[in-house]
């Protein structure tokens, strides 16, 4: 990432119009993490298994920072139960550390699907005085093991999921897209595995440096 000097662009957010600020997390299945960061164009990388818990804002290095004043993590601060980002990140990492170890990959989703939506934006009104306060749009989670994907649209009552291996991934294959921007869920709506639904569409056209 250093010495490819990418560059991320991004657009509004689709709600309020405001500019966002970008953060990337990157997991292998070995564990290893990392969470990467731009600030004034250069990006932050931070490298290690314990970075587990990222929100949009402040930077990564004073997120830390306001989390060790929390109790349970070297401070006295009680557990903070509001919207901020940082008050959203002492809550991920509070509750990710204290999960118990799931019986199965089911039980796994659940309990980190509990955790992301503890500390999730609700559905609310544009606020100018807290521009970066934008409702939550999706929830995923990735078992890098087995291969799954999950994922979670806030605007529809249905999670689905697909495995991996039930895609042709190999050199050449057609592309193929899910589409659930029409998919309300209520009334016989995609549900669960959702591999068999993936349609052909054209080849997705990236944007380019001008």
């Amino acid at each position: 990432m250093r010495q490819s000097r990418v560059q991320i662009r991004t657009s509004g957010d689709p709600v309020t119009g405001t500019t966002v600020t970008v953060h990337l997390a990157l997991d292998d299945r070995s564990g290893d993490s990392a969470i990467i960061e731009y600030i004034d164009g250069e990006p932050h990388i931070w490298h290690d298994r314990s970075y587990t818990v990222m929100t949009n804002s402040p930077p990564f290095a004073e997120q830390l920072e306001r989390l060790h004043e929390i109790e349970g993590f070297g401070g006295d601060r009680p557990l903070p139960g509001g919207t901020d980002a940082d008050e959203r990140f002492a809550r991920a990492a509070f509750y990710l550390d204290r999960l118990p170890a799931p019986a199965d990959r089911t039980r796994a989703v659940a309990e980190l699907l509990s955790v992301m939506r503890n500390a999730s934006q609700p559905f609310r009104v544009p606020d100018p005085d807290h521009p970066n306060a934008s409702t939550t749009l999706w929830r995923t989670i990735t078992d890098h093991v087995d291969g799954v994907y999950v994922f979670e649209d806030t605007g529809r009552p249905n999670i689905v999921w697909v495995r991996l291996d039930g895609l042709d991934l190999s050199e050449g294959a057609p592309v193929r897209k899910l589409d659930l921007v029409a998919d309300t869920g209520l009334e016989g709506g995609l549900v669960g595995e959702v591999s068999a639904h993936f349609e052909a569409t054209a080849p997705m056209e990236f944007l380019r440096a001008s």
